[in-house]
């Protein structure tokens, strides 16, 4: 497989309802696998196929963590190690902040995944309290998507997030 090449993996929950996971290899010798956190999500943004299924359940932490384990076993001979995780496949991460600390936590244990927190990304469209706990309770990285250069903008595509984006901004700057 060249490098740069995606690979999607459609997952079958035991209530048949299907979620997404990707492994993204890199020229640059590493491998991101990309777990989902919800299927579905809730913040209905507008550029988001996800979105428009609306949110139809949050996933547990081991249907979440098990994104990653199988990732590793199916794909470490191909790829070699899954070097990085993000959590940027379906849903809005911090819209299930309980599953999710605790996901992140078992892929850095070193009785877990043993992956590097800095390895760890958790990615989120900016729920403010969902990010003060998560930056409290964690210590995995956090992205914030910004999706635009105004509220106004961000609004009309995201209209689901009520934060402003100054807010989440200083917010992050804050912590």
């Amino acid at each position: 497989m060249e490098p740069e090449r995606m690979l999607q993996i459609l997952f079958s929950l035991e209530d048949a309802s299907v979620i997404e996971t990707v492994v993204i290899p890199s020229a640059r010798g590493r491998t991101t696998v990309c777990v989902s956190s919800q299927v579905g999500c809730a913040m209905n943004c507008q550029f988001c196929f996800t979105g428009r299924m609306g949110l139809r359940k949050h996933l547990s932490t081991a249907e979440i963590v098990e994104q990653a384990v199988f990732a590793r076993k199916l794909f470490s001979d191909e790829f070699g190690s899954i070097t990085n995780v993000v959590f940027m496949g379906m849903g809005e991460p911090l819209h299930n902040v309980d599953n999710v600390i605790k996901a992140s936590s078992i892929m850095v244990d070193e009785q877990g995944l043993q992956f590097s927190p800095r390895k760890v990304t958790v990615s989120t469209s900016g729920l403010v309290p969902e990010i003060k706990r998560f930056l409290n309770e964690s210590n995995c990285d956090l992205a914030v998507s910004l999706n635009a250069t105004t509220d106004e903008v961000k609004f009309k595509f995201c209209y689901s997030i009520v934060v402003t984006w100054f807010g989440t901004i200083l917010l992050c700057y804050i912590y």
